[in-house]
């Protein structure tokens, strides 16, 4: 979680990061294993999100909600999702922060993907953002072509530090590139087939 709005969940992933990050600050790893941390997105259709929320209501023949459809938030596929993790866990070392580079899109649009009816409520719900941020207190990070990796204990590890390490602009997913329909829909059918997201 990143810069979090006064919010429960948001500020609970805050301080869980922070906490392993402090952890990882001890380089005794015969009581404490190294930290990797993976900092994603929203998964697309992952329990608690809205595309099950919207598959339900279509279900019951009830109406879409929409908080606000020019919200915009990051999103990943769950294999996308998964991929990160295992790269992470093979090749992350202590300290480290995966960020995939993430497209993102407005929640009017997302809605878009199902040909209902919807209720626009109107404005976010108390300690919801806008927009969403993926960093805010990191400066410099390796530029993979999928992700990037922040590490603010890298003075304990100069070697890492060269000229791959560059400095990382704010991250928002109101200026981050949009995600396409076609991938959209690609994503739903996943879902939609798969025993795992089944309403």
């Amino acid at each position: 979680a990143s810069n979090p709005n006064c919010n429960v969940y948001g500020m609970s992933k805050y301080l869980a990061e922070k906490c392993l990050l402090e952890l990882s600050k001890n380089d005794n790893y015969d009581y404490i294993p190294p930290v990797v941390i993976c900092r994603l997105g929203n998964i697309f259709g992952s329990q608690g999100s809205v595309i099950p929320l919207w598959r339900q209501a279509i279900a019951n023949n009830k109406e879409m909600k929409i908080n606000n459809p020019n919200m915009t938030r990051f999103m990943l596929s769950v294999q996308d999702a998964v991929s990160l993790v295992v790269k992470a866990v093979d090749e992350g070392i202590n300290g480290d922060i995966y960020i995939p580079k993430m497209e993102a899109i407005s929640i009017g649009e997302l809605a878009d993907l199902f040909d209902y009816d919807k209720k626009i409520i109107g404005q976010p719900i108390q300690g919801e953002k806008l927009h969403e941020d993926l960093t805010y207190d990191m400066e410099y990070a390796l530029d993979e072509s999928k992700y990037w990796v922040f590490n603010n204990n890298r003075a304990l590890y100069p070697i890492v530090m060269n000229e791959d390490w560059i400095k990382v602009e704010s991250i928002s997913s109101d200026k981050a590139p949009k995600i396409s329909q076609s991938k959209l829909k690609e994503w739903l059918k996943f879902i939609e087939t798969s025993p795992l997201c089944q309403i």
